[in-house]
């Protein structure tokens, strides 16, 4: 281990012929600190703290009462003690604090390990010879069997224990249900993937995670598809609608009484109950129960049939995928004209079964959003908030898909399934699909404002703080990881890249601090308008007006 002295049991003197290099133009508590970080180990984050107030105070003081030192100096020490103390109690100041203690840890574990070591050579010979006599005595005892009886593997999967999984956080059961079932992703959507005594588990990931379509309603929302799921026929389906203003300015109450007319004037022709094209249902039925909510929002536009990614070719044009792949063809795109790109798409088909290339097609077209808005967000940590989403019409089922990126791994999940009644005696069916749409359409939009509010952030941060010019991304490789290049070691030039890291890390906790502070308060404002599904809310009323 290197010969550093602890910085609390340093003298003056030894921490001032530290200090003493650095040039007075150089001075700021943060340099001294930096520079007594390379010098000297800390003990304690705590005692550490109280040594550089008491040791820098005494410094500056010295600095201030020099008399040869020239007013100017002077004037800098006495500036430089007064924000002594907020400098030492800051978050870069913690971080090359723990940056220091970690540094001791690694160290001393690479010496405990080379201890323990030597200590095993010497228990080598003793273990070797006990291994031959054990072997000696096992070949004795070895049955011979048929020449003609192959070996056969043996070993079983070691068994998942629950108790310690239901413990760790969010990343530690994807990884951990990741690796039991060998594979780098989690894909959930599939049958029969994962053991049923895992449901506990999978289930507090879906709640962590996000993926999980709650209903969003409003109050008026609620009250008319509540009145709705209570019809049993074409007349009191009219009749419920009809007291919504078609041009009210809550596109979802129109939507709703357009969707239920429509649907009214399909069960009285007995329309939906007979075998149709693909180009049918998009005519006759998605139009006007589905795409005429995405449709009604502003600020987006919707593309349908024939259409393809923009997400694939954004992420061509930086890079990120083979210019020769071919562009991909889908169904329904809803998008807008930010650079932000397909916020969501739907597929097609008249028929029941769900084929496996038609969901494999779908699942990485979600992971390539992830990576398209990873790449406009700064940091990979963004992504955790977002979710991407699609859907599938086969005739008149409804499967609405999920993907978030955690830690590294992807989860695919199925959010809802839902189908469009085939007769007019189930209003609750058709309440459950409406609502199931319009909560749809709001989690889409939310994804693309969060987005948004990051990119905000940042630029807010930017401005504050006079950020210098990032390199772009685009001119790196993704086979050379960027931990490669920071392992730094030569003293001459940890000086720079030292204030580099705080400062960096600082921004980064700073920013992403500030990401989370508005999402919060962005969801908070959406969520303060919509119906509470709390049981206690709406058994007593306690509901948003």
């Amino acid at each position: 281990m290197p010969d550093k002295n602890i910085l609390e049991e340093a003298s003056y003197h030894q921490i001032k012929d530290c200090l003493k290099d650095v040039l007075s133009e150089a001075w700021s508590n943060m340099n001294m600190i930096q520079k007594l970080s390379q010098k000297f180990y800390f003990n304690k984050e705590e005692t550490t703290k109280s040594t550089l107030k008491q040791q820098l105070s005494d410094f500056w003081d010295q600095n201030i009462t020099a008399s040869t030192n020239s007013k100017r100096v002077k004037q800098r020490a006495k500036k430089l003690l007064s924000t002594l103390t907020q400098v030492v109690d800051s978050r870069p100041v913690s971080i090359l604090i723990k940056k220091n203690l970690s540094e001791q840890e690694n160290l001393h574990f690479k010496a405990g390990f080379r201890l323990q070591a030597a200590k095993e050579v010497n228990q080598e010979q003793e273990e070797e010879v006990a291994a031959q006599e054990e072997a000696v005595e096992q070949e004795e005892v070895v049955v011979q069997k048929d020449s003609d009886s192959a070996p056969r593997p043996s070993k079983r999967r070691k068994r998942l224990d629950l108790k310690k999984v239901k413990k760790l956080d969010l990343e530690g059961k994807v990884e951990t249900i990741a690796n039991f079932n060998d594979k780098q992703m989690l894909d959930l959507s599939n049958a029969r993937t994962i053991p049923s005594r895992c449901k506990d588990i999978i289930d507090s990931i879906l709640i962590d995670s996000g993926l999980q379509l709650h209903p969003r309603l409003t109050i008026s929302e609620y009250d008319v598809l509540t009145k709705i799921s209570e019809c049993t026929n074409k007349s009191s389906l009219d009749t419920t609608v009809n007291e919504i203003d078609l041009f009210s300015s809550q596109v979802e109450l129109s939507f709703i009484k357009l969707a239920v007319m429509k649907l009214c004037l399909l069960y009285h022709g007995e329309l939906l109950e007979g075998e149709h094209n693909e180009d049918w249902y998009r005519v006759n039925v998605y139009g006007d129960v589905f795409d005429l909510l995405f449709n009604s929002k502003h600020g987006y536009k919707t593309k349908r049939s024939e259409c393809h990614s923009q997400t694939i070719k954004a992420l061509k044009a930086n890079g990120l995928v083979d210019v020769d792949k071919k562009d991909i063809r889908l169904d329904f795109i809803f998008t807008n004209s930010t650079g932000i790109q397909d916020v969501f798409f739907c597929e097609d088909k008249p028929t029941i079964k769900v084929s496996n290339k038609d969901k494999n097609k779908a699942d990485y077209l979600r992971e390539s959003a992830l990576r398209h808005w990873s790449s406009l967000l700064p940091y990979e940590e963004c992504t955790q908030h977002l979710c991407a989403l699609s859907c599938h019409f086969n005739k008149l089922n409804l499967r609405i898909m999920g993907t978030k990126l955690v830690n590294g791994i992807m989860i695919h999940a199925c959010l809802k399934e839902i189908a469009i009644p085939l007769s007019d005696n189930n209003g609750a069916g058709i309440a459950e699909y409406l609502t199931a749409v319009i909560s749809l359409v709001r989690m889409v939009t939310w994804n693309f404002e969060a987005i948004q509010l990051m990119i905000q952030t940042v630029q807010q941060d930017n401005m504050t703080f006079l950020a210098k010019p990032a390199t772009s991304k685009i001119c790196y490789r993704e086979d050379s990881p960027a931990s490669e290049g920071s392992n730094i070691t030569n003293t001459d030039s940890s000086s720079s890249s030292v204030e580099l890291d705080w400062e960096e890390d600082e921004k980064k906790l700073r920013i992403m601090e500030n990401i989370e502070s508005n999402l919060t308060e962005l969801a908070k404002k959406a969520n303060e308008q919509y119906v509470s599904s709390s049981w206690e809310n709406i058994v007593f009323g306690k509901q948003p007006e």
